[in-house]
């Protein structure tokens, strides 16, 4: 714990991964083409109930989520395994708030699952033998996020 962290009572590396966690939901909240207010619960709802979470410390971390959620993505390679496996379970939770896991959505997943160096084979067995997702939604999602991911550089 950092001298700021003992006058503000959280840890900041904390913080830094919860602004990572919402940057990388709200893009997800968006790839179905439907942002639903559970998605959006559901994220704020997770961090929320984090442990030494209070309404000031979460309004700062949303602050800084909104100035800083271009970089999420870039920045989730740089977690631990651990907070990327916590990130992913925070997702999937996300993705079927609303009742439905679209492919899209597992597309997103998978995507960045492999982004952030983490086995594919593993999260995407999990999520097809978890949840009913549509193949096809799935392969065409697929198919269009490589071609952004390729054009935004993320993937060779």
């Amino acid at each position: 714990m950092g001298i700021l962290d003992n006058i503000f009572g959280s840890s900041s590396s904390d913080d830094d991964k919860y602004v990572i966690f919402l940057g990388v939901c709200s893009i997800l909240s968006t790839v179905d083409g439907e942002v639903t207010e559970d998605e959006v619960m559901a994220a704020g709802a997770q961090i929320a109930q984090s442990p030494g979470m209070t309404e000031e410390r979460f309004n700062r971390i949303y602050s800084r989520f909104r100035s800083e959620s271009e970089q999420a993505i870039a920045k989730a390679a740089d977690l631990s395994d651990d907070e990327k496996w916590e990130l992913l379970n925070m997702l999937i939770n996300v993705a079927v708030s609303d009742g439905h896991f679209h492919g899209e959505e597992a597309s997103f997943i998978c995507m960045l699952t492999i982004l952030m160096g983490l086995d594919y084979e593993h999260v995407a067995n999990h999520i097809f033998e978890e949840y009913n997702i549509d193949n096809k939604e799935f392969e065409a999602a697929t198919k269009r996020m490589e071609v952004a991911a390729k054009e935004q550089g993320y993937l060779k």
